[in-house]
C-alpha cells in the first residue's frame, strides 16, 4: 500500500496489457483501413509494432491465458506476414542508362541540422533532380543548389523546394481542401515532363480523401500527354483505401522497382511508409528505395528512372 491508501500497480502489467492491446486494434484497422475517420488511428498501427508486441505478450502472459496468448501470437504471425508479403517489394536493381535521370525526394524537417550536411548527403546519390519536402529558407536552398548543380535551377513554393541540373517551369498550384500542391514542367534536354510536390498534414482527425480524389481528378482532367511524377510526403500508408483514383492512372515507383525497408518514417526506425512517387505511362522506373539519411526524421527517397 502506498501513501494514499492505493496498491501499487506495477508496470510489468502496464506494458503486458499494452502487448495484448495492439495485436486487437491492429486487426480491425487492416480490415477497415482508412475508409471510417474515427478509425483511423487503427489503421495507423504498425505491422511491425504490432508483431513485436503479440511476441512480448505470448512470452510474458502465464498458461493459464492459453488462448489469448495463441491468439495474440496468430494476430502477431499476421501482422508479420502482412509486412513481409505485401509491404515489402523485391525487384532486382536495374542498370542505369546514358539518359536515365536520378531523382530524390526528402522531407528534411526544415532542414534544421544545416544545409552543409543536407548537401553532403544528398551528392552521394549524385542526383539530376531534387524535392525538398518541409524544405529550409531560401537563402540555404541557394547554397544547396550551387554546390550539387553549380548552374542549377531551383524553386520553393508552400514548404517544398525543387531543385535541379534541368530548367523549371512552373505551371501550377493545386488548391487542395487541407494540403500543399503544385504542379511544375522538367525540360530533361529534349524531353520533359510533369511533376507535382504534395505534402498531406500529419493529422490522423483529418481525412485524406478530399485531397487525394482532388489529385486524382487533377491528373485525369490534364490537358497534355507529357510524363508525369507526383511525389512529397503524403502522411498516407501505401495501401490507404483513398488512393484507388491515383492508381487508375499513376503507378507507384515502389511496388513496380522496389527494394528494401519500404518504410520511411520515423527516424531511427521507420514503421509507416508516408513518401511515395508515383509514375505515369512514358515513364519507366528501373530503381526505387529508402535510405537511411541523418538530418531529419525521414528517410530518403529515391528513383532511377528513364523515359519509355
Amino acid at each position: 500500500m502506498n501513501a494514499s491508501g492505493l496498491k501499487p500497480y506495477p508496470i510489468r502489467r502496464v506494458i503486458l496489457f499494452a502487448a495484448c492491446v495492439i495485436p486487437f486494434l491492429w486487426l480491425p484497422g487492416q480490415i477497415l483501413k482508412d475508409r471510417f475517420l474515427p478509425l483511423n488511428f487503427l489503421y495507423y498501427i504498425p505491422p511491425l509494432l504490432c508483431f513485436f508486441s503479440g511476441c512480448v505478450a505470448f512470452f510474458t502472459m502465464g498458461r493459464a491465458w492459453k488462448w489469448l496468448r495463441w491468439t495474440v501470437l496468430l494476430i502477431a504471425i499476421l501482422a508479420l506476414a502482412k509486412s513481409l508479403v505485401l509491404d515489402f517489394e523485391y525487384h532486382s536493381r536495374g542498370e542505369p542508362t546514358t539518359e536515365s535521370i536520378r531523382f530524390v525526394q526528402w522531407n528534411v524537417s526544415a532542414g534544421r541540422f544545416g544545409s552543409e550536411l543536407l548537401v553532403d548527403r544528398l551528392r552521394s546519390n549524385r542526383p539530376d533532380l531534387i524535392l525538398l519536402s518541409e524544405a529550409p529558407p531560401d537563402v540555404e536552398l541557394l547554397k544547396i543548389s550551387r554546390a550539387l548543380f553549380r548552374n542549377g535551377y531551383w524553386f520553393r513554393s508552400d514548404g517544398m523546394a525543387l531543385l535541379g541540373r534541368f530548367p523549371i517551369e512552373v505551371l501550377e498550384r493545386l488548391d487542395l481542401p487541407d494540403g500543399r500542391c503544385w504542379a511544375a514542367k522538367v525540360k530533361a534536354g529534349a524531353r520533359a515532363f510533369d511533376l507535382v510536390a504534395i505534402d498531406l498534414r500529419a493529422n490522423l482527425l483529418v481525412s485524406r480523401q478530399p485531397d487525394l480524389e482532388f489529385l486524382s481528378d487533377w491528373v485525369v482532367d490534364r490537358e497534355t500527354d507529357r510524363p508525369l511524377i507526383v511525389a512529397g510526403d503524403f502522411n498516407t500508408p501505401r495501401d490507404s483505401v483513398h488512393f484507388r483514383g491515383l492508381r487508375k492512372s499513376l503507378q507507384h515507383a515502389y511496388e513496380t522497382s522496389g527494394h528494401g525497408w519500404p518504410y520511411s518514417w520515423p527516424f531511427p526506425v521507420p514503421l509507416i511508409q508516408t513518401d511515395h512517387m508515383w509514375c505515369s505511362e512514358g515513364m519507366t522506373p528501373s530503381n526505387h528505395h529508402y535510405e537511411y539519411a541523418i538530418g531529419s526524421d525521414h528517410l530518403l527517397q529515391f528513383l532511377v528512372f528513364h523515359f519509355s
